[in-house]
């Protein structure tokens, strides 16, 4: 029976001809004194018999109550009804406007049964004298079977079955046309808007599926709302996370998208667990108890490689931003991570993990029950619906059976916890600065380059003794400042000669990766262009990276870094500032910073004291590139049989760094694999003359005028690019902010 069905027959108070469907004892009185007292049973003054009336609230005074069957009749008859078991309570405002109609139970013995038997409802209050629970009677047809089947025990006494049976009758005449239309549609595993809340009984194990994983909850309570005009069906669960500090219940909100018709259970974004056949059950449950006890393992402070999807809390480009957990928006993260629940909820207190217990608990201020499930008129939220967390028995048993545990080594995660965690873990992208969820199955162990620490074009003394200083400073054994935090820290500087450009410090880059890969730590780089010249963003914005870097013991690169530590002079008082503020946060960081630069020379003094080893990183030459392209095409078949003059060919034609080097070389690989060629050193000058196209331009030249052969516009480009490196590198002016 439709929830509009009940609606139309509740409200239609010009005739309550339909009384006989909401009154099984209509049939046997036209009035409360037909009943026969004496024939009734009696427990503590209370009679097992059912009573229908109608509740009409006048302008003044307490509202008159009349039996139903008297109304039609014009008759008024108010009467507390207070000593029937039953009471069926049809409730009409001032204006004759149906406003509900809601079952009493004021009977002490069906109380006490139903407390037995409804004790893994949550959304009804059992606690009331009167126990209330409002049309279409939800909780009713969910544990009808559960209540016959206490009612015919042979346990139950004659004054328990007497009133027992008033409800199993009230439950037969109201239940049956609902129970007829859910009889329909279950054994063909489909179901319909109207009927969802029947397959969400509390305790329910559900599944939420999305495109890109599923998770398994359990049910609290449910409803249907309204989000921005769309109807929802919208269910309140339980799972199993993570706040940081200690695992927990969390209780959340999924929503099912109003649909017309019929369709299959499974076929839902969120289903019962019990839809799915036994086979699947089993395959599905060991699959998710098996990434939680995986997730189990992760939410600590880890360093991990990643390629698949994410979500994170706003778009990089910043004109989309989420409101909760369940509209985050999707990007595709390749490349290392670094997972950390506390860190990630400081940065997004918004989508914070809440964790629930039993004490405290909220009990419900109105005696009412509110799983009800109406569609007129709706309740209207903006964004997503919560239910009031109202702490009822159900819920306090299970938040005693799913106690919190901090977060030790002590701490093995059951079964039943597992089952319920969630499918992606908190941390942040190392390549695109982003604080994300990432799929708990798409995280991975970081698969260290170890040969690339050998393969650095640099002397190998310089190389030592960077690695055995890093090494040291994270094992702690380094001498301190005298001064309490100060001058913990290793600063290290990468330098070129003057007059390179923003390739060459490219390089360094390259180099400092491949010492992080050595030492087996996260490289956290930053930009000049991630901090600006505002002084107090900045101070904070450094400061939160070098404290993150502290915790995750990470290597911090700052590239570029002349543009805020060069001399500071009398005329520009923001670039003093800046200088002051590097110097003040560098000193009292513990941890590994490299920096690099080009601009040695423009350098601050009081910086350069500061700095424990200064590196120069010459140029390559062509013996140096000789060996990157070997290096680089060692494991490419075509490369191992090309002759020794073709790789000094390629050394001294192309002036790259080791970055643009394997850029050059990853690229050709692709296009000879998806053309299913074999690598040639043509393909690779076919590729560097085309990213040179612009030199070529400047040049006044193109291939359309065919001026001069191809070997001579090689050597002019090679000599541009030479030019270059000679020239001074100056930093971009920087940006005016108004006054």
């Amino acid at each position: 029976m439709s929830v509009e069905d009940y609606d139309t027959e509740l409200s239609d108070y010009s005739s309550f001809a339909s009384d006989d469907l909401y009154s099984p004892r209509a049939n046997r009185h036209d009035d409360a004194a037909s009943i026969d007292h004496d024939k009734s049973a009696q427990v503590e003054g209370m009679k097992a018999a059912f009573m229908d009336v109608t509740e009409r609230e006048r302008s003044y005074g307490d509202p008159v109550i009349t039996p139903t069957s008297l109304v039609a009749k014009g008759r008024d008859r108010d009467k507390p009804f207070t000593k029937y078991a039953l009471l069926l309570r049809r409730r009409i405002n001032i204006d004759g406007k149906w406003v509900g109609t809601q079952l009493e139970i004021r009977s002490p013995v069906i109380q006490a049964a139903l407390q037995k038997l409804l004790a893994s409802c949550s959304y009804l209050n059992l606690m009331t004298t009167p126990i209330v629970i409002k049309a279409p009677y939800a909780v009713l047809f969910q544990f009808r079977h559960e209540i016959r089947e206490y009612t015919s025990s042979s346990e139950r006494t004659q004054e328990e079955k007497a009133h027992m049976r008033e409800l199993v009758q009230f439950m037969n005449v109201n239940l049956e046309k609902l129970e007829k239309e859910y009889n329909q549609y279950a054994p063909t595993g489909l179901t319909t808007c109207d009927l969802l809340w029947t397959l969400f009984r509390p305790e329910t194990l559900v599944i939420y599926r999305t495109d890109h994983f599923q998770e398994c909850y359990r049910v609290s309570d449910c409803s249907a709302i309204v989000i921005n005009g769309s109807t929802f069906f919208s269910i309140t669960a339980w799972s199993w996370d993570y706040n940081g500090i200690s695992f927990g219940p969390s209780r959340t909100t999924l929503h099912i998208p109003e649909f017309q018709g019929a369709r299959k259970v499974t076929e839902l974004n969120i289903y019962p667990f019990d839809a799915l056949s036994p086979a699947e059950q089993k395959e599905l449950e060991s699959k998710l108890i098996a990434r939680g006890k995986v997730w189990r393992k992760s939410v600590d402070l880890c360093h991990r490689e990643y390629s698949g999807p994410a979500w994170v809390e706003k778009d990089p480009s910043g004109y989309r931003r989420a409101d909760n957990i369940r509209d985050l928006i999707p990007v595709h993260v390749d490349g290392r991570i670094f997972l950390d629940y506390k860190s990630h909820q400081e940065e997004n207190y918004a989508l914070s993990t809440i964790l629930y217990g039993p004490s405290g608990a909220i009990r419900p201020t109105d005696t009412a029950s509110s799983f009800t499930y109406r569609r007129t008129p709706p309740r209207r939220v903006r964004s997503r619906s919560t239910s009031p967390i109202r702490r009822d028995p159900v819920d306090i048993k299970f938040l005693n059976d799913m106690k919190s545990h901090e977060n030790n080594e002590d701490y093995e995660i059951t079964d039943t916890q597992a089952l319920l965690a969630p499918a992606r873990i908190r941390g942040f992208t190392l390549t695109e600065k982003l604080w994300a969820f990432f799929l708990v199955d798409n995280v991975c162990e970081v698969q260290w380059s170890e040969n690339a620490f050998d393969d650095l074009e640099l002397e190998y003394s310089v190389k030592k003794t960077v690695q055995s200083l890093v090494k040291n400073h994270y094992q702690g054994k380094r001498e301190t400042n005298l001064i309490s935090r100060k001058g913990k820290g290793l600063v290290i500087l990468l330098y070129g000669p003057t007059g390179t450009g923003k390739t060459f410090t490219a390089g360094l880059t390259a180099a400092l990766e491949s010492v992080a890969e050595a030492v087996h730590l996260p490289l956290y780089y930053v930009g000049a262009g991630e901090l600006d010249r505002d002084l107090h963003r900045t101070e904070r914005k450094l400061q939160r990276i070098l404290d993150i870097a502290k915790l995750w013991k990470a290597m911090v690169l700052i590239d570029e870094a002349d543009v805020f530590l060069a001399k500071r002079t009398l005329d520009d008082v923001q670039r003093n500032g800046l200088v002051s503020v590097f110097l003040r946060v560098l000193e009292y960081h513990e941890g590994v910073v490299f920096l690099t630069t080009n601009r040695i020379r423009d350098f601050d003094s009081a910086f350069l004291s500061r700095v424990h080893l200064r590196i120069q990183y010459p140029p390559l030459n062509p013996v140096s590139r000789e060996k990157i392209w070997r290096t680089t095409l060692r494991n490419v078949k075509e490369a191992q049989e090309w002759p020794e003059d073709k790789y000094q060919y390629l050394a001294e034609t192309f002036i790259l760094n080791g970055r643009e080097i394997a850029n050059l070389s990853r690229t050709a690989l692709s296009i000879s694999q998806t053309d299913e060629s074999p690598l040639t050193a043509e393909l690779l000058s076919s590729l560097y003359e085309l990213n040179r196209a612009d030199e070529t331009l400047r040049d006044g030249e193109s291939d359309s005028e065919g001026e001069g052969s191809g070997r001579e516009r090689k050597a002019r480009l090679r000599r541009r690019r030479l030019a270059e490196q000679q020239e001074a590198y100056s930093p971009p002016p920087p940006p005016i902010y108004p006054v």
